[in-house]
């Protein structure tokens, strides 16, 4: 494993990222998003892995900084069964399964805020690795945003929503959260612009840029530049969040108001048909208290809610653009 080639952005950007926001080069190292899929008839599986020793606060749990999460596919539930959770950061070997007969599609999401310098994945000796089943849909969901996309404060890899909508909907994804800094800087707007076989953009950076300000200077010209490159790509507009104190302070209900105004007002300036705007309060239930970790952040209940009502209305668009005539369940 080169732990050059695990980057979330390509290391062509990072020149012109230092000039503009340096923390950046580091965050885009950190694998949140990362994943192997494949099958396995192996009734064990082990994990070795030496990861970067990040510090985050009391917010983040140690497995979801370093650790890695896999998940079983189980063809009765159609539906992706958590195993285990491991943790290896100085190549110690540890299990996520064993004595598990049979073949088996296997998902590991990587850790969310950390590098991941070496990986080497365990399985018998008499057993075999292969090609797991194809994704649903052609082309990559790219989702841009905060630290809430990144992944913080989900208890371990796989709870982060951006990983829960690949799992249900049977999609690639690559997550471009940026814990602290989604402030839409013209590099970021242009490596993304960049990417190969986009088949949607989400764009849920208000909580960041929201509070810089940047938001109203950016998202024009992310949504135009994105536009040259992608005339019919889907892109979806996802504003705050429900932020705790709106409840307590009108000048930050106010301040909350003016910028999800602004974000659905720029969509509908735009008079087309293929962008769409998604107020981020209505992805969390009517009351919304327990499902905060902290003041901004969201807790594992948090984070089910809010990738289980994305789902919904991701799968919607994309029928609607006629990625998919209609949604078939993984087989």
């Amino acid at each position: 494993l080169d732990p050059d080639k695990y980057l979330r952005i390509p290391e062509i950007y990072f020149n012109a990222l230092e000039k503009e926001n340096p923390v950046l080069t580091g965050l885009i190292r950190q694998t949140s998003g990362g994943m192997l899929k494949f099958k396995t008839d192996s009734p064990t599986l082990a994990l070795k892995a030496k990861t970067t020793n990040e510090n985050y606060g009391s917010g983040l749990t140690p497995n979801v900084v370093s650790g890695f999460d896999c998940y079983i596919y189980n063809e009765e539930r159609c539906a992706w069964n958590y195993v285990n959770v491991a943790r290896s950061e100085n190549e110690e070997e540890v299990l996520f399964f064993e004595n598990l007969a049979g073949e088996k599609e296997i998902i590991i999401h990587f850790p969310l805020f950390a590098q991941v310098l070496s990986l080497k994945i365990g399985i018998d000796k008499k057993a075999a690795i292969k090609k797991p089943k194809p994704f649903s849909v052609k082309g990559r969901l790219v989702y841009y945003g905060t630290s809430l996309t990144q992944g913080a404060n989900a208890s371990r890899p796989g709870i982060n929503y951006v990983s829960t909508i690949s799992r249900n909907l049977n999609i690639e994804t690559l997550n471009l959260g940026f814990s602290g800094n989604g402030l839409g800087e013209p590099t970021i707007r242009k490596a993304i612009r960049e990417i190969a076989d986009m088949m949607m953009l989400v764009i849920d950076y208000d909580a960041n840029a929201g509070a810089t300000g940047s938001l109203y200077t950016t998202l024009k010209p992310f949504i135009s530049e994105v536009r040259e490159y992608y005339p019919t790509l889907p892109i979806v507009i996802i504003s705050r969040i429900f932020y705790i104190l709106e409840d307590y302070s009108a000048e930050t209900k106010n301040k909350m108001a003016h910028r999800r105004t602004f974000q659905k007002e720029t969509v509908e300036s735009l008079n087309e048909s293929h962008i769409y705007y998604i107020d981020g309060k209505t992805l969390l239930p009517e009351k919304p208290f327990d499902c905060f970790s902290d003041q901004i952040h969201l807790n594992d209940l948090g984070f089910y809610w809010f990738g289980q009502n994305l789902t919904d209305k991701l799968k919607q668009i994309l029928i609607r653009e006629g990625v998919v005539k209609e949604w078939k369940q993984k087989s």
